[in-house]
């Protein structure tokens, strides 16, 4: 249950995925990459000029590159539709790339350039609203030196490898740099000099000689954001395999350096085997028509190049998570920074669902480190409210955006059941509102809730706006036969939650025998029995990590409250009591009766002879937070005879 004001997101009109790594220090070295790329963004105060008033259709992009150094020669036809009566529309290009010409209908035209990066294209007569209407641009020049457009070396060997994250697109080509504006598809022709091999999206269609020069086309027929567009040019090997989903085959493409070529060939068979694990979970690949590629680059961890994702490294773990993003990243983007954690959470979780396939055992090991992460600081919501939509720090938080973003999933998993979450997610990513296109958190809300039939409004006000954890103390009791009493009681690590509802799993268990049982937890102090087949000795909360918290502490008390000699006469009122209890004893009991008042973590809290006379009784419960408490009673040799529950409330 939240107690904050919950912002409406702010709907930020530009590229805004990040790529996410999930081996221990290769995440952090991701993540530190994602902030850099953009800080440079932010810094240079970057993003994305142009104007709404046409939709992109399409591209058609010619480029003349070399691994040598960062000069770009090239054109680009873009198709596009009006959205109001337009005289000028405006695209993105970095200003160190200088315009030749823009041809618009067979004729040059005037264009204006702009210090932001705008390039403004000025039309003879205004294009009436609702036209589908092409331009072409031709240009060139030496792509600035900003991690978006880039040339190295690998043993010796010059490398060119493009990575346009969060704005960056424009720095290499002109385009709508927004992520919010997909193009329907695109064809991509990169000439490059014939002793070296390119990687782009979609399938390479042909490959031309011309004296030194190669050109390789490259087909992509899916919606695509401009930041997913890529091209790598070097020495690479190339090296093939197919996935074998339900109903067709999908080929898998991998480009890595020769040196390299023995220890990279092993992330074709991760792929293989997650595309066909994640398949009949969340549906079939997404852009099952074409391939999936991997192409390696001089950068540590991975970024989801539409179709083809590029590669640091071989973890299994981080093949897995960036495959994941072809779902979710790619087919579905998020809309806004505040929702990043549907791209880099769900991609997270994703990763957790490779472990258990691949490593079972190692689950709640692995859940522990997760929750160990997020559990470092009592606050922060996955929700990044509009302010912080321009803090790198924060979009890019491990802490929030992946690890607590990925645990969301688990958690929703829990709370649905299998069943309806993986049905959720198929439907999700395909609702015809959101698939091959953006996304905000009510959609995920909105689809999950139409296949589970439950309301996650609470959920999401506790888990995805509101901040922190909730840490669980129980105290149970054995009772006749095999029956149990539980008392539940959750505190919460930030006052922007008041209470974490949530079914919470407890296990009871002997040498021989163990059994879970469900607690559907709606308040704290909250009593349950359960009437279990055998005699347990040891009680355990959520030991599968199903909930994030952090502390877990569990108490048992050794006599059961049905062999109590007093505890079927002893009465207590008020119950529930704000400041006095009064106690009515047997007429039996004499002077010397004793208590002791136990919170549900089993500390005492007060205790002592019980004030009053012969069978009235009374003792204070004022200054104590609202709950259950244990109210033990015993005679003057100590020996409990009752055992009542007190309610506290104010």
């Amino acid at each position: 249950m939240t107690m904050r004001q919950i912002f409406l997101p702010l709907l930020m009109l530009a590229g805004i995925n990040a790529a996410a790594q999930l081996l221990p220090d290769e995440s952090q070295q991701l993540i530190s990459s994602e902030r850099r790329s953009f800080a440079a963004a932010h810094n240079a105060r970057v993003y994305s000029a142009a104007t709404n008033n046409y939709d992109v259709n399409y591209y058609r992009c010619r480029w003349e590159v070399t691994p040598v150094n960062r000069y770009i020669k090239g054109s680009v036809m873009m198709r596009f539709r009006t959205t109001a009566a337009a005289a000028s529309i405006t695209l993105d290009l970095h200003v160190q790339l200088g315009v030749d010409s823009v041809v618009y209908h067979g004729s040059n035209i005037a264009f204006t350039r702009g210090n932001d990066n705008s390039l403004r294209l000025n039309f003879p007569t205004a294009i009436t609203s609702g036209s589908l209407d092409s331009v072409r641009i031709h240009y060139q020049g030496t792509a600035p030196n900003s991690g978006y457009y880039v040339t190295a070396t690998h043993n010796g060997t010059p490398i060119l490898y493009t990575q346009s994250e969060s704005y960056g697109a424009s720095h290499w080509w002109p385009c709508k740099d927004m992520n919010v504006d997909k193009a329907d598809s695109v064809d991509l022709y990169v000439t490059y000099p014939s002793t070296y091999v390119a990687s782009s999206n979609g399938m390479a269609v042909s490959e031309t000689v011309s004296g030194a020069n190669k050109t390789t086309y490259f087909k992509h027929r899916y919606p695509i954001s401009t930041y997913l567009v890529a091209i790598a040019v070097t020495n690479y090997s190339v090296f093939n395999d197919m996935a074998v989903l339900a109903s067709r085959t999908v080929p898998l493409t991998l480009h890595c350096y020769p040196e390299n070529a023995t220890v990279f060939q092993s992330v074709l068979g991760t792929a293989k085997f997650s595309m066909e694990q994640f398949s009949p979970l969340i549906g079939e690949y997404p852009f099952a028509n074409e391939r999936y590629g991997q192409t390696q680059w001089n950068l540590g961890g991975g970024m989801e190049h539409q179709t083809n994702t590029f590669l640091g490294s071989t973890g299994p773990s981080l093949v897995a998570h960036e495959l994941a993003h072809q779902w979710f990243g790619d087919r579905v983007t998020c809309r806004s920074w505040s929702d990043i954690w549907l791209n880099e959470g769900f991609a997270t979780y994703m990763e957790f669902q490779y472990m258990l396939l691949t490593a079972p055992s190692t689950r709640v090991a692995y859940l522990q480190a997760w929750a160990n992460t997020i559990t470092t600081s009592a606050g922060g919501s996955v929700y990044i409210i509009p302010a912080d939509t321009l803090n790198e720090n924060r979009i890019f938080d491990n802490r929030l955006t992946y690890k607590k973003g990925g645990y969301l999933g688990v958690m929703l998993r829990w709370k649905l059941g299998d069943s309806a979450f993986y049905r959720g997610l198929r439907r999700y990513l395909a609702d015809p509102a959101v698939s091959y296109g953006t996304a905000l958190t009510a959609d995920l809300q909105r689809n999950l809730e139409a296949e589970s039939g439950l309301s996650l409004t609470e959920f999401f006000n506790d888990w995805f706006y509101g901040q922190g954890y909730p840490n669980y103390s129980a105290v149970w009791s054995q009772q006749n036969g095999g029956s149990v009493s539980v008392t539940l009681s959750q505190t919460q690590s930030h006052a922007s939650v008041s209470f974490f509802e949530m079914p919470v799993p407890l296990q009871f268990k002997n040498a021989t025998r163990d059994t879970t049982v469900i607690a559907n937890h709606t308040q704290s102090g909250q009593a349950f029995t359960f009437n279990l087949d055998f005699v347990p000795d040891t009680m355990i909360i959520d030991p599968q990590l199903w909930i994030l918290s952090k502390t877990k502490t569990v108490q048992r008390l050794s006599t059961s409250v049905s062999s109590l000699a007093w505890n079927e006469q002893v009465r207590l009122y008020p119950n529930p009591a704000t400041g006095t209890v009064f106690i009515t004893l047997p007429n039996t009991a004499g002077s010397g009766t004793s208590y002791r008042l136990v919170n549900a973590g089993g500390q005492t809290l007060r205790g002592g002879l019980l004030a009053g006379n012969g069978a009235n009784r009374q003792i204070d419960v004022s200054g104590l937070a609202s709950g259950n408490y244990w109210l033990e009673l015993a005679d003057r040799l100590g020996r409990v005879l009752a055992r009542k529950t007190v309610q506290v409330r104010w």
